[in-house]
């Protein structure tokens, strides 16, 4: 991994609670470019929330503990797709673990309900400002793991069932609050690299198989849950089929996965989406007649293989003749 420092990143002052919104980058050809443009993107003006000030005292709080390296802002509001509803997304990044200890020093006195150190997913913790109200969700990292699972992706081009390359989007999309010795700046630096084809690949190839060809495939269990009436295992079935195909979608387009929420629209963003995606997918969800989900399990799969054809990234055919 190159060094941020030729680059004037590790000496740069650290700015706390501000450049929450990326401008447009596209003017800017190589990664390293688009990294310094996102990195010194100035605020965005006509946003209230999140209240700089309480960034300012999260960071603070977060970098009196000696063992937090870094601290990441991410989420919606780190692209600029906030609504009423968005909460304050937070990545801690450490080379050790941070105690929980430390952590229940300060976030009780300043939440009306807070959860300490779940282990559900991700370690974290979440509390609602007693104040305001907003909702603040803490994941901690380490820099080694978040290091070695970008390697998988962006160097071995390891593929998932579903989601492969959100923590990819994640890295990429997020914004340093702070960042003492400028290691999340190289992970950024490190992640901002072009989409690699064989990725892309990889998770056609992996997933593909699932939607409607193999003996397993989602499409398969969601037409023969719905010729039993067992309701449960066809929203259990669609919805992993919804994550295959999502995955297949993004990856095709060169473009790393952006995670679960609105999720349609930012596909239908993309350049080159499958012909009636959003329509497909509506009745999908409205549908439970068999012949009806077939047609539309069809179309879904029949229009992203054109997609795929169009892109030479039609993966060879899944099992014997």
């Amino acid at each position: 991994m190159r060094s941020t420092q030729s680059h004037g990143l590790r000496n740069r002052p650290k700015r706390i609670g501000e450049r929450l919104f990326r401008p447009a980058i596209d003017r800017f050809g190589t990664p390293q470019e688009k990294y310094m443009a996102q990195q010194s993107a100035p605020a965005h003006s006509d946003s209230l929330f999140p209240p700089p000030d309480l960034l300012d005292e999260l960071t603070r709080a977060f970098a009196s503990m000696p063992d937090v390296g870094a601290v990441a802002l991410g989420g919606s509001i780190s692209t600029g797709n906030t609504d009423q509803g968005s909460d304050i997304d937070l990545y801690i990044y450490s080379d050790v673990p941070v105690p929980n200890v430390a952590r229940r020093l300060w976030i009780p006195s300043r939440a009306s309900r807070f959860e300490i150190d779940n282990r559900f997913w991700e370690t974290g913790d979440e509390w609602d400002e007693r104040d305001t109200g907003t909702h603040i969700d803490v994941m901690y990292r380490d820099f080694a793991g978040i290091r070695q699972s970008l390697k998988h992706l962006l160097e071995y081009h390891q593929a998932a069932i579903g989601y492969t390359t959100c923590l990819w989007h994640n890295i990429q999309n997020c914004r340093i609050l702070l960042d003492r010795t400028g290691t999340l700046a190289q992970l950024i630096f490190y992640a901002s690299r072009p989409y690699p084809r064989p990725l892309a690949q990889a998770i056609i190839a992996k997933n593909h198989p699932l939607l409607r060809d193999s003996f397993g495939a989602f499409g398969g269990q969601m037409l023969k849950a719905a010729q039993r009436g067992d309701w449960v295992s066809l929203n259990h079935r669609t919805a992993a089929f919804l994550g295959s195909y999502f995955d297949i979608v993004f990856a095709a387009n060169l473009a790393a996965h952006p995670g679960e929420k609105r999720l349609l629209p930012q596909a239908a963003a993309l350049p080159r989406p499958p012909a009636h995606m959003a329509g497909d997918i509506d009745a999908l969800l409205t549908n439970r007649d068999y012949e009806r989900l077939k047609t539309i399990i069809d179309s879904l799969v029949d229009n992203l293989a054109a997609i795929l054809e169009q892109q030479d990234l039609t993966p060879e055919p899944h099992g014997e003749p």
